[in-house]
């Protein structure tokens, strides 16, 4: 049986909304406040990691949880990734470039890249500051 149907529904709306953000729980919760109270915002987001529709992840710039919407295209953990300091826009880096560096590391300095995790920060062309 599926309980809080409008709430969950909000909830994946807003990631729809914002497919290449991640989010904190705090910015989840001011935009469905309305329908749900912040505990069932944090249990549902919760759930959603656990089903692999959204993935959790540690902001290291602002050193807090966040969270992101996974697309069925996506293979997050198989490239790198690049967020905008500015707008918070997250790039997905798929690139021969980044597979060789990958390899480099691996070869010559015997570290493997967890690839997924790894997240290069600066600014986009948009919001590129100079």
């Amino acid at each position: 049986m599926e309980y809080n149907t409008s709430q969950k529904r909000a909830i994946l709306d807003y990631f729809e909304a914002n497919p290449n953000k991640q989010v904190s729980i705090e910015q989840i919760f001011d935009s469905v406040k309305a329908k749900t109270g912040k505990s069932t915002v944090y249990r549902l987001v919760n759930s959603f990691v656990k089903e692999g529709l959204i993935r959790r992840l540690r902001d290291e710039v602002n050193m807090q949880i966040v969270y992101q919407l996974l697309k069925a295209d996506d293979d997050c953990a198989s490239h790198f990734h690049m967020k905008c300091l500015n707008c918070g826009k997250i790039f997905h880096l798929k690139c021969d470039q980044s597979n060789q560096l990958q390899r480099h590391v691996l070869t010559e300095h015997n570290f493997k890249i967890s690839s997924g995790k790894s997240t290069i920060y600066g600014f986009c062309r948009d919001c590129n500051i100079n």
